[in-house]
């Protein structure tokens, strides 16, 4: 699905698809992460593998204090992954990827300090 930019100097998503999304540096693979200024892509393909160790080098490029993840799959959070996020600051909401897109788009565009993790 195709997204308007608003902000060149943005990783905004651009467009994304069943496996990849378009940003103004590339596509990047899934699972990957975006945030303002950094993207990456990642190696754990399921929410319940995310440790601190995953998710503290993401958020500190930006600063991050909101995560969004987007999942294809009907998941919920466990409560222990709820808490790993809330001890690193974190507000953290779960979506599918649609949603999750659009949501990091307005986020960013609103100048919130937001991140995508994209499963």
């Amino acid at each position: 699905m195709d997204l308007s930019q608003e902000n060149s100097e943005q990783n905004s998503i651009l467009s994304y698809s069943e496996n990849d999304a378009s940003i103004q540096s590339g596509k990047l693979g899934f699972p990957c992460f975006i945030s303002k200024s950094f993207s990456a892509t990642l190696d754990f393909h399921s929410i319940d593998l995310i440790e601190k160790t995953d998710i503290f080098p993401l958020i500190t490029k930006d600063q991050v204090k909101i995560i969004i993840i987007g999942t294809s799959q009907t998941s919920f959070l466990k409560p222990e992954k709820i808490l790993l996020f809330n001890e690193l600051g974190l507000g953290v909401e779960l979506m599918n990827v649609d949603a999750a897109c659009r949501s990091f788009n307005l986020l960013l565009s609103d100048k919130r300090a937001v991140g995508l993790l994209i499963i």
